[in-house]
């Protein structure tokens, strides 16, 4: 399974999605829309700059958005998991961030 996500790593639930996403075996392609203006313009487009600027806002810029291989699109990850069961993981290729920066 491949799985794009959008998010910050500034944002823990991005943090915790990309390692829930690591525990059940799926290839990640990860793009953050705070560093990288391309990934920025490509989230604007799909939920509109009015969401971008609220989540700005709010501080809460990230909240994941996971892109499925057939297209599909969710912000909740349980729909993203729902066919997919957990496997063995080598816990030191989790993806880790600093929190404080």
């Amino acid at each position: 399974m491949l799985v794009t996500v959008m998010g910050s790593y500034k944002n823990q639930e991005t943090i915790d999605g990309l390692n829930e996403l690591l525990v059940h075996g799926a290839k990640i392609r990860y793009k953050d829309i705070v560093v990288d203006k391309d990934a920025r313009q490509e989230y604007i487009e799909m939920m509109g700059e009015k969401a971008y600027t609220r989540d700005l806002k709010r501080e809460i810029t990230g909240i994941p958005c996971y892109i499925c291989t057939d297209g599909s699109m969710t912000l909740n990850i349980d729909n993203v998991l729902s066919e997919n069961r957990p496997v063995a993981v080598n816990f030191d290729k989790r993806f880790t961030h600093s929190m404080t920066d």
